[in-house]
C-alpha cells in the first residue's frame, strides 16, 4: 500500500512515525455453496491510513493538518519534540465470512453431530465473539439461504429448504446472543440437477459424461431424475457424494473493520535569536604637531 505523505516536510510516519495496525488474518475452512472447501482470508489494512497526512498543508513553516472524513481524533498527547495525534479510521473495505450446516435426508433438524455441523457451528460461535470482544469490527449485513437436492417431490423440496431457514436461524440465535439484534435477510431455493455437475465431472465414474449429456437436456428436473436412476454406478455416487452437500444452509456475514492510526508531528520550536554582533570602535590617536623651536641669542 503506498501511502501519500503531503505537502508538510515536517510530518513522519513510522518507522517514520506512524503505528499501522494491519488488522488481522484468519484461515477458516468453509464449505461454500455446495461443493468446494473455501478458505477465507480476512484482511484489513489502511486504506485510508493518512489520507488525514495528505492533507497537511505547510504554512510559515508550521503543519497543520486536517482530518479526513472518515476518522475521528481519539487523542493528542506530546513526547519529546513531537505532538502525536491518534486516529480512529473507519473501515470501509466491507469483508465477508462464509459457513455452511448440512441436514438429514428429507428433514430440516439442526444436527451438531451430522456431517462437519460441529466444526462449523464452532467457528461460526468464535467469530461472532469476536464482536464484543474487538469494539472496532461492526457487521453491516447477515444473509441466510436454505436449500433442498433436486432428487423427490419440488412442492416438499421448497417447504424442506425454508424449514432448514428457520431451523438454523433459531439455533444461532440460541447460540450466538450477538444474532439477536442482526437483521437477518432470508432466502431459500431448491438445487437443480445441473448443481451436480462440478463434482459429477471431477468423478473417476465411466459413464460421467451419459450422466452430464442427460443433465445439460431439455429434460424435465422429474425426468432426469428418473434417467439418472436407471444409472446404478452413477446414482449410487449422487446419493452418497453430491446430494448430501446441497441439503444444507448457508450464513454469509458481511462486516468492517475500523484502525488506530498514530500520527507523529514535528513541534516547530522558535528559532534562537542571532547573537549580538560585538560593535567595533575606532580610537583615534592624536596626531603630533610640529614645534619649531627659536634659538635666542641673547
Amino acid at each position: 500500500m503506498i501511502l501519500g505523505v503531503g505537502q508538510c516536510a515536517r510530518l513522519h510516519f513510522l518507522c517514520c512515525g506512524v503505528i499501522v495496525e494491519l488488522g488481522w488474518v484468519e484461515s477458516l475452512c468453509l464449505t461454500k455453496r455446495f461443493f468446494s472447501v473455501k478458505t477465507i482470508i480476512y484482511t484489513s489494512a489502511l486504506i485510508l491510513a493518512l489520507y488525514c497526512g495528505s492533507s497537511a498543508v505547510a504554512q510559515n513553516n508550521t503543519c497543520t493538518t486536517k482530518s479526513c472524513p472518515d476518522s475521528l481524533l481519539l487523542s493528542t498527547r506530546t513526547e519529546g519534540n513531537y505532538e502525536i495525534r491518534q486516529y480512529l479510521v473507519k473501515g470501509n473495505s466491507v469483508m465477508e465470512a462464509d459457513y455452511a450446516v448440512h441436514f438429514p435426508i428429507s428433514s430440516s433438524q439442526m444436527l451438531t453431530t451430522f456431517s462437519d455441523n460441529n466444526a462449523q457451528i464452532k467457528a461460526l460461535v468464535a467469530f461472532m465473539t469476536k464482536f464484543k470482544t474487538d469494539t472496532l469490527m461492526r457487521i453491516k449485513s447477515v444473509k441466510i439461504k436454505g436449500w433442498a437436492s433436486p432428487d423427490g417431490a419440488e412442492t416438499s423440496n421448497q417447504k424442506l429448504a425454508k424449514a432448514r431457514v428457520t431451523a438454523f436461524i433459531n439455533y444461532l440465535k440460541a447460540q450466538c446472543p450477538a444474532m439477536k439484534s442482526c437483521a437477518i435477510a432470508t432466502t431459500s431455493a431448491v438445487a437443480t440437477w445441473k448443481d451436480c455437475l462440478p463434482m459429477l465431472e471431477n468423478s473417476t465414474l465411466a459413464d460421467k459424461k451419459a450422466a452430464a449429456d442427460i443433465i445439460n437436456g431439455n429434460h424435465t428436473e422429474a425426468e432426469k431424475e428418473a434417467h439418472l436412476a436407471k444409472m446404478p454406478e452413477v446414482w449410487a455416487y449422487l446419493k452418497s457424494k453430491v446430494l448430501p452437500s446441497l441439503r444444507c444452509a448457508e450464513i454469509e456475514i458481511h462486516y468492517t473493520r475500523s484502525s488506530i492510526v498514530e500520527q507523529r508531528l514535528l513541534i516547530k520550536t522558535p528559532e534562537p535569536a542571532p547573537a549580538a554582533q560585538p560593535t567595533s570602535t575606532t580610537t583615534t590617536q592624536p596626531t603630533p604637531t610640529s614645534t619649531s623651536a627659536s634659538a635666542s641669542t641673547t
